[in-house]
């Protein structure tokens, strides 16, 4: 007498599991890169706006110095400077720093502002700084992006 089976073998099933598997990790090896090219496009993005507002500032307003807590010198977050009717820095954040920027940094960071005169940034004439990634977190061996009152640069 002839038996019909019904259903797959434990082989038959591994096979299947390890196909997903694989299938799995080329998805997810493909799709992690793309988050890292996606914040890098972020920053150059608020990076030019904020070089539009700045010169939007410089050109229009009654005043072209904004507040920025700092001593003279340092290099500040840039959401710590006060809002002009151009510029909203509160709004500009990293989309993964927390510490401000600095011309060689060393863990991840925010937008950071260099502060020449006591207190006090002036629209038309400034430097900006943000890391890009390069393969996760921000390292002084990533780029620097410098931006001043002319271009946007990368160190």
């Amino acid at each position: 007498m002839i038996q019909n089976k019904k259903g797959f073998t434990l082989i038959e099933l591994i096979i299947v599991m390890a196909i997903i598997g694989i299938l799995a990790v080329v998805a997810i090896v493909a799709i992690s890169g793309k988050s890292l090219d996606a914040r890098n496009a972020r920053r150059l993005a608020d990076l030019s706006a904020v070089q539009t507002g700045m010169a939007l500032t410089c050109i229009t307003a009654t005043t072209t110095t904004t507040t920025c807590t700092g001593a003279v010198g340092a290099e500040v977050a840039l959401s710590t400077c006060t809002a002009t009717s151009q510029l909203n820095f509160s709004a500009i954040n990293d989309p993964k720093g927390t510490v401000a920027c600095t011309e060689t940094p060393t863990a991840s960071c925010n937008y950071a502002i260099t502060v020449p005169v006591l207190n006090t940034v002036d629209t038309c004439d400034y430097d900006i700084y943000a890391a890009l990634e390069q393969g996760g977190d921000v390292t002084a061996s990533n780029d620097i992006i410098h931006m001043t009152e002319n271009a946007i640069l990368r160190a």
